[in-house]
């Protein structure tokens, strides 16, 4: 919690001090760069998932294909058909169903396909299911502001910082690229920072844009904020 306090009262001043200009010295090398390394990290985090096979969280790009490769006989077959229909699902509806939301298409057929299976094949299934979320709002909570956890956390915090707005900006240009439209980067360290700031009392933990999120967005038909003020609405 005080990491994300400090994160954002470092985005809020860099925003305040009208330094989003700095964004302007991110090339776009850079921006390609990072939005391929992101794309590639979130297809290998997936990879577990996909096959349903045991992959610690975090393990290095190079160790997820050794672990594969040592596991193959582990690969649950009914998890992984789930992952191709779902897949093959929104691929079909991406190119002949233009105007309907091909990956909400891809997730019902994908869950119904999920539910058949389960209730076949029972638990010999191996199909793991998120559950019920909990209905309830984040708890309140107080950040540790003593002089110790502060020392501990400045470091990270600067790090963290620069970190997530070059995430973020990488995210918005990218997309900007497409949509044409222009980058107001001062406005996007405010918001951040605000985010961050108000979150650290919410029981949240230091965001910053989202790679995936802000894709499905872009495809959704999103064109302006609303769009995320609707998302959280809803959710």
């Amino acid at each position: 919690l005080t990491l994300t306090f400090l994160v954002g009262v470092f985005q809020l001043a860099l925003g305040l001090a009208r330094l989003g200009m700095l964004v302007n010295f991110i090339s776009h090398t850079v921006v390609i760069g990072f939005t391929a390394g992101a794309a590639i990290l979130i297809a290998v985090s997936q990879v577990r998932n996909f096959l349903g096979i045991d992959i610690p969280r975090g393990t290095p790009l190079h160790e997820v294909f050794r672990l594969i490769f040592v596991q193959a006989g582990d690969i649950n077959p009914w998890v992984t058909g789930i992952g191709l229909v779902t897949l093959a699902t929104g691929i079909l509806s991406r190119r002949y169903l233009k105007r309907v939301p091909y990956m909400i298409v891809a997730m019902l057929v994908g869950s119904l396909v999920a539910e058949a299976l389960v209730l076949w094949r029972g638990a010999a299934a191996g199909i793991v299911t998120v559950g019920a979320l909990p209905a309830q709002l984040p708890p309140l909570s107080l950040p540790d502001f003593s002089l110790e956890a502060l020392r501990v956390t400045l470091g990270p915090a600067l790090v963290i910082t620069m970190l997530a707005l070059t995430e973020a900006v990488s995210i918005a240009r990218a997309i900007a690229v497409r949509s044409e439209q222009r980058i107001d980067g001062n406005q996007e360290f405010i918001g951040q920072g605000l985010s961050n700031v108000v979150g650290a009392f919410f029981s949240a933990y230091a965001s910053s844009g989202s790679f995936n999120r802000s894709g499905v967005n872009y495809e959704a038909g999103a064109r302006t904020p609303m769009a995320s003020g609707f998302a959280s609405l809803f959710l």
